[in-house]
């Protein structure tokens, strides 16, 4: 991987199937941890959990050397996701919450929405409609967001 567990970069982004990966710091007021935001670009399926897994491990290290605990996920640019996508991002909420943080999700669309809805993620995992409201307002549980197709 070209990106350091440490210092997660947005230079260089990696691509598996047809996912898209960023990853980025943000720093928060009243804590030194940053608020860790992977950018999710293309379908979030079978072919590409591996990349998500991948970024997973860089963005959340097991041995809690990463610098941050607290994640949100953007998932303005996915345009679908199925069952395996779904268990990759509930691997990232495991991860999140073993390490002390808290997921938040992001942009979602509206299958996205209603597949978070069915399975009853969005009652563990807090819902944003934009990156900018999940920073204003941390990845705290409770919040509900309109699909982004409703936002236009």
């Amino acid at each position: 991987m070209s990106c350091s567990p440490a210092a997660p970069s947005s230079d260089h982004p990696e691509t598996m199937g047809n996912l898209h990966v960023d990853l980025q710091d943000h720093p928060r007021a009243g804590t030194a941890l940053p608020l860790r935001v992977m950018t999710l670009v293309g379908d979030l399926d079978l072919a590409s959990v591996p990349r998500l897994r991948s970024a997973t491990d860089l963005a959340l290290p097991a041995d809690g050397t990463g610098g941050a605990s607290d994640v949100v996920v953007d998932l303005a640019s996915v345009e679908f996701i199925d069952s395996a996508g779904l268990g990759a991002l509930l691997n990232t909420l495991r991860r999140t919450t073993k390490l002390g943080g808290r997921l938040a999700l992001v942009g979602a669309s509206e299958q996205a929405i209603r597949l978070f809805t069915m399975t009853g993620v969005n009652r563990v995992v807090s819902l944003h409609a934009t990156l900018a409201e999940a920073i204003a307002r941390g990845p705290g549980f409770g919040h509900s967001a309109a699909p982004r197709a409703a936002l236009a």
